[in-house]
This record gives structure tokens, sequence and C-alpha cells, in this order.
């Protein structure tokens, strides 16, 4: 009784005519790589395995690209038509009356293996760094003592701007602009901890002895297949540098657990 009453929902809404509209519709809406590719895939084994007939067919191939739909405008609103940085508010956030973020870069570059952030977000897209000063002085005019300067990856900052100025210049730009401000960074990746980075940010002498940093794995082989850009040697080789130059600072790190691939013993490793 309930396939029969699908059947007659799907022929008086979905005729043939109306399903390319409904498929740009539902890609259009969605826009978003990972739900595409749940929802094709699982359509695409409803097809294969169950093998439907009437409007259960009908639904599940409108789902399988509907999904493909969703995959390629995902792709395409990161990639091309990604948000914009401008001369507005909206790259700034206001936690409480002392601490306020500052968004300075959207989208990444790294295309590690486990992350859709490339595809669905684009690639990395700055924040001017007049852009940067301007807002660290409003949000010291409005009484703001902390400023998190942030962003999807912001060890990337800069590597689409004239100049290509980096993560240490634009800083050094926030700190000139609100020098009796506190500064914390979001979180970094190893691989911009570099000695002149951490010489240079230290210097400055109102960044926070705060320091997270995008671990991923203690293990070799799986930072390989996560196509991260160190080992475990380089990471220790970064914490030293901030240990150096900020002695007693705190750090932290994030960690996957369960990476496709890993094993007791590359676990084990990690801890």
């Amino acid at each position: 009784r309930s396939l029969g009453l699908l059947n007659t929902v799907w022929a008086v809404i979905m005729p043939m005519w109306f399903t390319p509209f409904y498929i740009f519709l539902f890609g259009i809406m969605l826009s978003d790589t990972g739900y595409g590719l749940v929802l094709s895939l699982g359509a695409w084994l409803l097809l294969k395995l169950k093998k439907p007939t009437g409007g259960l067919k009908g639904l599940a191939t409108v789902l399988f690209w509907g999904g493909i739909s969703t995959m390629v405008w995902g792709v395409l609103v990161g990639t091309f038509f990604g948000l914009d940085f401008d001369s507005g508010d909206s790259t700034i956030k206001r936690e409480n009356k002392y601490k306020a973020y500052v968004t300075i870069a959207h989208g990444c570059d790294n295309f590690c293996t486990y992350c859709v952030i490339p595809y669905t977000r684009g690639r990395v897209r700055s924040l001017l760094p007049t852009l940067c000063e301007k807002q660290a002085k409003e949000l010291v005019a409005e009484g703001f003592s902390e400023i998190v300067i942030t962003g999807i990856e912001i060890a990337s900052y800069g590597r689409d701007l004239p100049g290509k100025p980096t993560l240490a210049d634009v800083v050094e730009v926030i700190s000139r602009a609100a020098p009796d401000a506190r500064l914390r960074l979001g979180s970094l990746e190893p691989t911009v901890v570099t000695e002149d980075f951490c010489r240079r940010i230290a210097a400055l002498g109102n960044v926070c002895p705060h320091f997270h940093l995008s671990l991923q794995s203690g293990c070799d082989d799986i930072l390989r297949a996560m196509r991260r850009k160190y080992d475990t040697a380089a990471f220790a080789e970064h914490c030293g540098f901030l240990r150096t130059y900020f002695p007693g600072c705190a750090l932290t790190a994030d960690l996957i657990c369960g990476f496709p691939g890993e094993t007791e013993a590359d676990f084990q490793t990690t801890l």
C-alpha cells in the first residue's frame, strides 16, 4: 500500500521534465561535497543491491543524481564563489566584552586525505593586512582586551596576496595596531612554527604563551597517509622552538584516532 501511494505521488509531482530541475535545485541548496557523497553513494547502493521499482526507483535515482549535483556545486561554491573578505564587520566575532575574534583567512591549500575543506571552502583567501590593522584598532577602541587571530588555516596566510605576507607579518601588524591587547593565535600548522617565526612573535611582547598545534597523529606512517607535511621529529623540533622563545608556554594539540589503516601499534606509537 505504501509503495502504491509512493508511485501515485511520484507520478503527480515528479514528471520526467521536472526531474532535472529538482536535481539542480537539490544540488544548489546543499552545495556540500560531503553531503553529496553520502547521498549519491547511499542511493547507488540502494539501486544496485535492492533493485527497487516504480516510485522508489525514481526517488533513488533523483537522490543519486542530486548527490552528484550537490558535490559539483560544493566544489564550484568552494572554489569560485566562496566567501570573500570585505571591509565590513563579517570577519569579526565578539565573544564577550573582553575577547573578540578576527578571521584573517578562509579556505585551505593542504588537501590532507581526511579533509574536504579545500573542496567545500575553496583555496586560501586572506584578509588584507590593512584591514587586519583596521579591525584590530576598532576592537581596541571598543574596549576589548584580547584578540584571537583565527581562520581555517592561518599558517597559509598571505600566499594569495600581493607580496605574499606571512603569518608573522600580519601578527606584527595587528600587534602594532593593538599594543595593549593580548593576542592569541588560533590553531597552527606545525610547519609555520619556524625559529624565525617564534623569534619575531616573541619580540612583540603581547602574544599569549599558548599554542595549539595540529599534530593529528604521533606515527610517521599515519602522517604520510594523511599527507601531512611533517614527521614526528620535525614536530618535536617546532615545539622546541616555542619552548625556547616562550619558556613555560602551554602547548596543546589535536589528534585523529581510528584513521583508516591505523593499527593498534600505530595508535600506541602516538600515545
